[in-house]
């Protein structure tokens, strides 16, 4: 049996407890920019590339659950996370669960993040809080 994961790339903007101190995606200047999109200059096209690099950056860091192959589990997992002002992922949540073996895996992807360059608003960085949702699939 084959491990498929599938990337719903949308990023959500989250309006729960974390949007307290992190702003949502919609409200900064430029979106926080994945190592590998720094030249890219066209704001709709560096978030392609964030969305682009994001994506593969699960695909390649992602390990499906043991147990979740032995029993045939699947599902959507939404993750929520910060990016911080100095552009480390911190306050990372499942806010939706499929399964608890695919939200650890999730998560753990979501921690082997990079540093990212900081969402800025008003010239200055800032906090902003995102969602992604990972559809796990077995194939």
């Amino acid at each position: 049996m084959y491990r498929t994961i599938f990337i719903s790339m949308m990023v959500i903007a989250f309006l729960g407890s974390m949007a307290q101190e992190a702003v949502s995606f919609n409200s900064v200047d430029t979106m926080p920019i994945f190592p590998g999109c720094e030249e890219v200059k066209d704001e709709n096209e560096r978030t392609s590339c964030f969305n682009m690099k994001l994506a593969e950056h699960i695909i390649n860091h992602f390990e499906y659950p043991e147990l979740a192959m032995k029993k045939n589990i699947e599902g959507k997992v939404y993750v929520t996370f910060v990016i911080s002002m100095d552009g480390s992922v911190r306050d990372i949540e499942v806010a939706l669960s499929a399964h608890a073996s695919l939200d650890e895996a999730a998560v753990k992807v979501i921690k082997s993040l990079p540093q990212f360059n900081p969402a800025t608003r008003n010239g200055k960085p800032v906090p902003v809080a995102l969602t992604v949702p990972i559809n796990f699939r077995l194939s």
